[in-house]
């Protein structure tokens, strides 16, 4: 089953009662030519959710992102779904706390589902409105200019420019995942999107793996994976 035969046609930006003011954003690296208006960056960007998660005795924020509740067999009026890996929530219990842009009101969410399989979760916030992000019908090519979005090493907002370099079966996943330069994304990314030039969302930042091949230590879920997890999730 494709995305475009799940998803809504049209995935309206809904800010009533989500408690968003301005998203701070951090570009890292410069702006990169093959990206297209930076319009449908900036809404990926405000549906992006920090995820709490285990750091050292404490806690900072994982990356989550928000979709559209159709796409878990929910309806929209039950409240906002986030999509992020499995270990970022694995030792947060049954309500994690969320908030989306890392700022602002705390929500705690609702476990739908958790894969150690796929490491990926999905989280309810019940009556909640959170803007939603795209996801891509297919992963680019290889070579692709590609953005990291996520919180990472507990920073504020950041997106982060990187190259997609194809494909690797070393990954917490289900694989393949995406293998993607060197440096693009550090823990605190985990859970958060990966995007293509038209601000889709590609993939699932999940890890960084020491044995990927060269210039490529990090791993990303791709589409793929979210198309066999999501239909799974609503046939449950």
């Amino acid at each position: 089953m494709m995305f475009g035969q799940l998803r809504l046609k049209k995935l309206a930006i809904l800010l009533t009662g989500a408690g968003l003011g301005t998203v701070g954003l951090i570009w890292l690296a410069p702006k990169l030519s093959a990206f297209n208006s930076p319009s449908s960056q900036d809404h990926v960007a405000k549906a992006t959710v920090c995820v709490k998660t285990r750091m050292g005795s404490g806690e900072g924020c994982a990356s989550g992102v928000s979709i559209d509740p159709g796409l878990a067999g929910i309806d929209s009026t039950t409240g906002a779904v986030v999509l992020t890996n499995y270990h970022v929530i694995a030792d947060m219990g049954s309500r994690p706390s969320l908030q989306l842009g890392g700022k602002g009101q705390v929500f705690q969410a609702e476990i739908i589902n958790q894969s150690p399989e796929f490491d990926l979760a999905l989280l309810l916030v019940p009556g909640a409105e959170f803007p939603v992000a795209t996801l891509a019908e297919a992963s680019p090519s290889q070579g692709a200019a590609v953005r990291a979005v996520g919180f990472p090493n507990n920073q504020p907002l950041t997106v982060k420019n990187s190259r997609l370099l194809g494909k690797t079966q070393d990954c917490l996943a289900v694989a393949p995942c995406l293998a993607i330069q060197q440096g693009t994304i550090t823990y605190g990314n985990s859970g958060g999107p990966l995007l293509n030039q038209n601000g889709e969302v590609i993939g699932i930042n999940t890890e960084i793996s020491l044995n990927q091949p060269d210039n490529a230590t990090t791993a990303s879920i791709s589409v793929a994976s979210l198309e066999e997890y999501l239909p799974k999730i609503m046939n449950r």
